[in-house]
């Protein structure tokens, strides 16, 4: 399946010269060739041809599941949603390595699998599409090894670190830094900033939400207030919202929903949480409530919209947003604005740069932060254009990948769509 054009070629071309009999061994050669093509340089999006990957939130964690899937998808191999005999690797991340418990969890479930599915820690994957270069995984025990057992250490060495990193070390070491009793002055301080900081800033979840206006679109608002430091403007939008009323779609005690500036879709507005929070590199859990209720009011206006007629929704943010302030993205999934210009603009609202509202609350919840590589997120901007009812659909230029867009009728392939 692997075999290369020119090897075709070859051997269809020693067959003219030399007669079926000698082709055959020319034809043998060549696929022997082939085979080794896995071990060296390759098409990118043939790196994984073959494989049937299984990923989930439990092994891996929402976010980084979604980015997993996106690397699987664009490197030819392929995620299977369910762990049956067609996998051939589950892939489980560092914090399984870490967690006894969660390791026990995740070996329990390969029970439906075939005999030979290889347990992988995404490191391996992520190596591969760095480099480009297949190379075979180093599988984990598939079954419970007693702590300390030789087979248990070459399980942790079989990551190439060291096995007292991952003892019960690790897990103490994080049962202290949550435990009050162990933090110093400061640190509790913080904490109870933060918490207090966030209690005050959300309604009841059960509190009523106001009536959605008609939505304006974008050429009959005025043109956005271009005075200013650019980045900080979210900021002085909430710090006195009733000198911006002309943008404000609508207003809780928690948030405020305003129209995006500069859309990159039918519908886009954002979702603003009254409290200081700079941007989604700062959430802790005990912002947890205030993620909650940007979701809840974002829900609310999705619902009102598409009773009008509007087209599917994606609600999330950036990995690494342009703007100061956490803000929630609500954005129809049609993406027809003459705002989106560029392959920033439309890789911006793409996993796996653009992550679900509910993937950075579970994220959150389970890892008490949400940390993204900038380096590695502004790499996500400059993928290839393709079309995201279709990942087989790539586009040379966005006026192509527009006009793609005007015709293409399937669902969306790839992100949560409310």
């Amino acid at each position: 399946r692997n075999l290369p054009t020119h090897y075709v070629l070859g051997s269809c071309f020693a067959s003219l010269l030399m007669g079926t009999g000698t082709s055959t061994l020319f034809v043998l050669l060549f696929c022997g060739m082939s085979a080794q093509v896995k071990g060296g340089a390759m098409d990118s999006k043939c790196l994984l041809k073959g494989e049937a990957f299984f990923v989930c939130r439990v092994n891996c964690g929402p976010m980084k599941a979604q980015v997993l899937r996106a690397n699987i998808h664009s490197h030819g191999g392929t995620v299977c949603s369910v762990l049956d005999h067609n996998v051939s690797i589950v892939l489980f991340d560092k914090s399984c390595e870490d967690n006894p418990d969660k390791m026990s969890e995740v070996r329990s479930h390969l029970a439906n699998a075939k005999d030979d599915v290889k347990l992988v820690s995404s490191r391996w994957l992520e190596e591969v599409v760095e480099k480009k270069v297949w190379k075979e995984p180093v599988t984990f025990s598939k079954t419970e090894s007693p702590a300390g057992s030789p087979s248990h250490k070459r399980d942790l060495m079989a990551l190439d670190e060291a096995p007292e990193d991952k003892t019960g070390n690790a897990k103490k070491i994080r049962s202290q830094s949550d435990n009050p009793s162990t933090k110093g002055t400061k640190e509790l301080h913080e904490d109870a900033d933060a918490k207090g900081e966030a209690s005050s800033s959300f309604q009841d979840p059960s509190a009523p939400l106001p009536a959605v206006p008609k939505y304006k679109p974008n050429s009959s608002r005025p043109p956005p207030p271009l005075s200013g430091d650019f980045r900080s403007a979210l900021q002085r939008i909430v710090s006195n919202p009733d000198k911006h009323a002309d943008i404000i779609f609508i207003r809780t005690q928690a948030a405020i929903v305003i129209y995006d500036a500069f859309p990159k879709a039918i519908h886009h507005l954002l979702v603003l949480p009254t409290a200081d929070i700079l941007s989604v590199s700062k959430l802790t859990r005990a912002h947890l409530p205030v993620l909650r209720e940007l979701h809840r009011v974002g829900l609310h206006v999705v619902a009102a919209l598409r009773s009008e007629g509007a087209e599917g929704f994606r609600m999330g943010y950036h990995s690494v947003p342009s703007l100061n302030h956490l803000h929630l993205h609500v954005i129809s999934a049609d993406f027809r604005s003459p705002c989106l210009k560029n392959k920033k603009h439309w890789n911006s609202f793409q996993p796996p740069f653009f992550v679900d509202s509910m993937a950075v609350q579970e994220e959150v919840e389970r890892t008490g932060t949400f940390r993204v590589e900038a380096a590695e997120a502004e790499e996500k901007l400059k993928a290839p254009l393709r079309c995201h009812r279709s990942d087989q659909a790539e586009c040379k230029s966005l006026p192509q990948l527009k006009q793609h867009l005007e015709a293409c009728k399937l669902p969306v392939a790839e992100g949560k769509i409310y």
